[in-house]
C-alpha cells in the first residue's frame, strides 16, 4: 500500500506544475457552461461537443462542479479531479495486471508506466482531456470484471463489464471500442471455456451506444463537423485506408519512441520497418506458443483499434501536419500498448500460459527497489518534455527574459511563475463572476440579459460560451434596461489586465505581448462583432 501510494506521488511529482498552476481553459468552458447544473446537463446530454457525444462526462462535470462548491473553487477541483482520475487509472491498471499476471511486480511496473509519462500530458493536467483517461479507467473496469466473470461465472459481473463498456463509450468517443476488446479478451483466454459467450452484450452494449450517439445527436455531429473536420462533414473527413498508415506512424513515433522519452520524427516507411521488428521479435520470443494471451490480445486491440477510430478521421490531412495535434490523443492507444508490453513479458517468462501460478506472487524487497529505480528513471526522461509541453501555452521570452532565464531550471521557474500569475488572474475574476451570480438571483435576473450587456470576457477564444453561461442562474429572467445592468453588474464582468510579471521591470516593453494575450477582448454586445 505504501509502494502504490508512493507510485502515484511519483506521477504527481513529474505533473505538479500545470497541475499547481492550473487555470480553466478552452474547452473546459464549454463543459461548465452546459453542465453548470444537472439539470443543464441532462439538457445537453447527447449536444456533440467537438463531434463527440459524452454523456457521462456531462454529468461527472456536473457533480465536479456542485463539489466545488463555486467558482472560485474550481480550478483546484477541476486539477484534483483530473490528476484523481489518472491515479485510480494507475492503480486499478497495476490491480488488474498483478491478478491477471499472477505479478505484484509487474502490476507496480503497469502502473508507473500508466501515469509516469510525459505521454499523460494533458491527459492527467486537463479536465476536458481528462475525459479520454476516465475513458481509458472505464475500460480497465471492464477488464476487471470480466477476470472476475471468468472466475465466478456470476451473471451480475457480467452486467458490471457492461455497463462499463456504457460508460466508456460514453465519456469519450474511443470508449466505443470498448466492447470489442473485451471481447477479444475472453476469446484469447485458453481458460475461459463456456464463458467466452459474455463477449456478446459487450459488442451490443458498444453498437448500442454507438447507434444513439447517431441517433440522438447525429443532426449536432452534422452542424459540428465542418468546425471539427476544416469545412467537411464526417463522412468526408473519414479515410480508412490514411487511418492505417496514420496508426503505424502513430504508434511507432507518438507511443513506442515518445514513451520511451524519444522525441523523433518517422517517415511511414520508418515507421513500418519499427513496427515490423517490433512483430519479429514478439513472433521469435513466442516461436514455441504464438497464440497471443488474453492481455497481449486486449493490450494491442485497444492499442491498434483505439489509433484506428482515432486517426482514420483525421485521414483528410497527412501525418506531417498532425504531429503535436491533440496530445491526449495517445492515452487509451499508450495504455494498451503498455498491457500488451506486460503480457508479452508475462507469456516469455512463463513459457505456456497455462503453467501460471494460481496466486499473486508477492513483492520483494529487490524487486520493490528496482520499480524505485524505474520510476525515477521515468521522471528524469520525461520531466523536460512536460516542462516543454506547459511552456507552449504561455508567452515567449522578451529581450530582457532571454537574459533572465538562460538555462532550463530557470526557464521552468519562469513558465511556474507565469502560469500561476494568471491563475490567479483568473481565480479573481471567478471569484467576482460568483457575486453577480448572489447579485442576479437577488434580482431575479437570467442569464441572457447579462449576456447581452456584457457578452464573452474571460475566454475570448473558441469554444464560444459567454461569461453568464458560467453562473447558476435561469436562461431568462426580469426585463432590465441593459444601461442599468451594465452600471449594477460592470464591476463584476470587467477583465482586469493581466498582471505583470515582477521581473519585467523594462516600461518599454508591452506585457502580455501582442500575440499572446489571453482574456483580454472588448464585450460582444448587440449588433458588434
Amino acid at each position: 500500500a505504501l509502494l502504490a501510494i508512493l507510485v502515484c506521488f511519483g506521477a504527481a511529482w513529474l505533473l505538479a506544475d500545470p497541475l499547481e498552476t492550473y487555470r480553466v481553459y478552452g474547452d473546459d468552458f464549454e463543459y461548465i457552461g452546459t453542465s453548470r447544473t444537472f439539470a443543464r446537463a441532462i439538457a445537453n446530454l447527447f449536444t456533440p461537443h467537438n463531434v463527440h457525444i459524452v454523456p457521462a462526462w456531462r454529468l461527472i462535470t456536473a457533480l465536479v462542479i456542485w463539489f466545488a462548491g463555486d467558482l472560485g473553487h474550481l480550478q483546484e477541483t477541476l486539477a484534483a479531479t483530473t490528476f484523481g482520475i489518472l491515479a485510480a487509472t494507475m492503480l486499478l491498471a497495476g490491480r488488474f495486471v498483478a491478478r491477471e499476471t499472477k505479478s505484484t511486480a509487474l502490476g507496480f511496473v503497469a502502473a508507473i508506466a500508466f501515469g509516469t509519462t510525459s505521454l499523460m500530458w494533458p491527459g492527467g493536467v486537463w479536465y476536458s482531456a481528462g475525459q479520454a483517461t476516465a475513458a481509458s479507467l472505464a475500460i480497465l473496469i471492464m477488464l476487471w470484471y470480466l477476470q472476475v466473470w471468468k472466475r465466478t461465472g456470476r451473471i451480475v459481473f457480467l452486467l458490471v463489464a457492461a455497463f462499463a463498456t456504457l460508460f466508456a463509450a460514453w465519456c469519450w468517443t474511443v470508449g466505443l471500442v470498448a466492447g470489442f476488446v473485451g471481447a477479444i479478451y475472453l476469446a484469447f483466454d485458453r481458460l475461459a471455456g463456456r464463458r467466452r459467450w459474455g463477449a456478446i452484450p459487450l459488442i451490443v452494449v458498444s453498437i448500442v451506444a454507438a447507434a444513439l450517439d447517431l441517433t440522438l445527436g447525429g443532426k449536432g455531429i452534422e452542424n459540428q463537423a465542418p468546425i471539427s473536420f476544416g469545412g467537411r462533414s464526417a463522412k468526408e473527413a473519414f479515410h480508412a485506408s490514411v487511418g492505417v498508415s496514420h496508426t503505424i506512424q502513430g504508434i511507432a513515433e507518438r507511443l513506442i519512441l515518445t514513451g520511451m522519452a524519444v522525441v523523433a520524427e518517422l517517415n511511414l516507411l520508418q515507421a513500418a520497418i519499427l513496427l515490423a521488428a517490433v512483430a519479429i521479435a514478439w513472433y521469435w520470443t513466442r516461436r514455441s506458443d504464438p497464440i497471443p494471451t488474453s492481455l497481449e490480445a486486449a493490450g494491442a486491440s485497444l492499442m491498434v483499434g483505439s489509433s484506428l477510430l482515432l486517426w482514420s478521421f483525421r485521414g483528410y490531412s497527412p501525418f506531417n501536419s498532425l504531429r503535436g495535434f491533440v496530445p491526449w490523443y495517445e492515452v487509451v492507444p499508450y495504455h494498451g500498448l503498455v498491457l500488451f508490453l506486460i503480457g508479452w513479458r508475462n507469456a516469455v517468462a512463463l513459457d505456456d500460459p497455462e503453467s501460471k501460478p494460481r496466486r499473486v506472487r508477492p513483492l520483494t524487497i529487490q524487486a520493490a527497489a528496482l520499480l524505485g529505480v524505474f520510476q525515477l528513471s521515468m521522471i528524469v526522461l520525461h520531466q523536460p518534455r512536460v516542462d516543454q509541453s506547459t511552456g507552449t501555452y504561455l508567452p515567449p521570452l522578451s529581450p530582457s527574459e532571454q537574459r533572465l532565464f538562460p538555462i532550463p531550471p530557470l526557464l521552468r521557474l519562469r513558465h511556474f511563475m507565469l502560469a500561476g500569475n494568471r491563475a490567479r488572474w483568473q481565480r479573481e475574476h471567478l471569484v467576482r463572476l460568483e457575486k453577480a451570480q448572489e447579485l442576479a438571483k437577488h434580482r431575479g435576473i437570467g442569464r441572457d440579459v447579462l449576456i447581452k450587456a456584457f457578452g464573452r470576457m474571460i475566454y475570448p477564444d473558441p469554444p464560444y460560451v459567454y461569461d453568464a453561461d458560467l453562473l447558476d442562474l435561469p436562461e431568462t429572467g426580469r426585463s432590465v434596461d441593459l444601461t442599468i445592468i451594465r452600471r449594477e453588474f460592470g464591476p463584476f464582468f470587467a477583465n482586469a489586465p493581466e498582471p505583470r510579471p515582477e521581473w519585467m521591470t523594462d516600461p518599454r516593453e508591452p506585457w502580455p505581448p501582442k500575440d499572446s494575450a489571453i482574456g483580454v477582448r472588448r464585450p460582444e454586445r448587440e449588433g458588434v462583432k
